[in-house]
């Protein structure tokens, strides 16, 4: 496994990371003995960071890698996000991220962790973007100042956006400068070679300012595995045709210009004796402000193979012709 410095931090973190969205003893997602599997995988590749959220599963993916995670904890650094669940309290709040709420979210991921700190916490769909509607449009200084407190008690050692604006990243920073508060490290949204919409702003915003880039959904839910094939239906055991989500994502990408570009890239990675999502993986790394790339994973093998893609640092002439072939289909 690679490593490499997390933005500014003193965070040592490998470049392939874990997403939990599927974890949780949910109808919708795997058990804890499958959870209990892909942790071990993780520690075995040599993987030490793993992304999860309050909002998944209601809160049992947290649960689930909190359990997991148990007798060796230290060894892995864990990032979790709040901000979503306050919209479901039933309270003045509701709606309206303020200070009680974080901190009371904070305290809620500690105790299903299993844990008395958290590596990075994120304010979860922070200033919006144009796929999500902003949640923090008028409190951030009460936002931040909150998330500062977690710092200063040792709940929270780094702080971290996601789905953030990219002027709301650098106004949430600019308070922290101006009260001596934690400053915002990090940034995720969704990036992928199907969409690559953060490249406007986000990206040379996080460059400029040696913030972190994570990008979220980075083989695009699935669409590119390669597994889904052109007229035919989604497996019976994807996560397409078992979650209506990522049904819809995976659907709302499934035409001709897409599977053309997707034969391409496989093509690509074929004449390398690699796959496709090692190359959405690899592409991704290649960009400067990625240091560490998020992937589902439901079964062990999931890590052990998109490990291999951390391996393949793509030359500029090959990102020149794989970014030639991505704009061509208008990506």
């Amino acid at each position: 496994m690679e490593y490499t410095q997390l933005g500014n931090t003193g965070l040592r973190v490998s470049k392939l990371s874990i997403g939990t969205l599927f974890f949780g003893n949910t109808e919708r997602s795997i058990g804890q003995k499958e959870v209990n599997a892909i942790v071990d995988a993780m520690y075995d590749e040599g993987v030490n960071v793993v992304d999860t959220a309050r909002l998944y599963n209601a809160g049992a993916s947290e649960e689930t890698l909190g359990e997991a995670l148990k007798g060796r904890r230290d060894r892995m650094i864990i990032m979790t996000k709040g901000g979503h669940e306050g919209q479901k309290y039933d309270d003045p709040d509701k709606g309206n991220p303020s200070a009680r709420m974080l901190k009371r979210e904070v305290e809620l991921s500690l105790k299903a962790l299993k844990t008395d700190y958290i590596d990075v916490y994120m304010w979860h769909n922070g200033g919006g973007d144009l796929a999500h509607p902003p949640i923090f449009p008028m409190n951030t200084e009460e936002c931040m100042r909150a998330m500062d407190d977690m710092v200063r008690e040792g709940k929270v050692r780094y702080l971290a956006g996601s789905n953030t604006s990219s002027w709301n990243h650098c106004y949430a920073n600019q308070l922290a400068e101006r009260h001596g508060w934690s400053k915002l490290v990090l940034e995720q949204s969704g990036y992928s070679m199907m969409s690559r919409k953060a490249e406007s702003e986000m990206l040379e915003y996080c460059k400029a300012f040696d913030i972190s880039y994570m990008p979220f959904f980075p083989l695009s839910a699935g669409f590119l595995t390669g597994k889904y094939k052109k007229g035919e239906e989604f497996p019976a055991d994807s996560r397409a045709a078992t979650v209506a989500w990522c049904g819809g994502h995976i659907g709302s990408q499934t035409n001709e210009n897409n599977f053309a570009l997707l034969d391409k890239l496989v093509a690509f990675a074929r004449e390398r004796d690699r796959s496709v999502a090692e190359l959405a993986i690899a592409w991704l790394l290649k960009h400067p402000a990625v240091d560490t790339v998020p992937v589902g994973a439901t079964r062990p093998e999931h890590v052990k193979m998109n490990a291999k893609a951390v391996d393949w640092i793509l030359t500029d002439d090959e990102y020149a012709e794989l970014n030639a072939i991505l704009k061509e289909h208008g990506k």
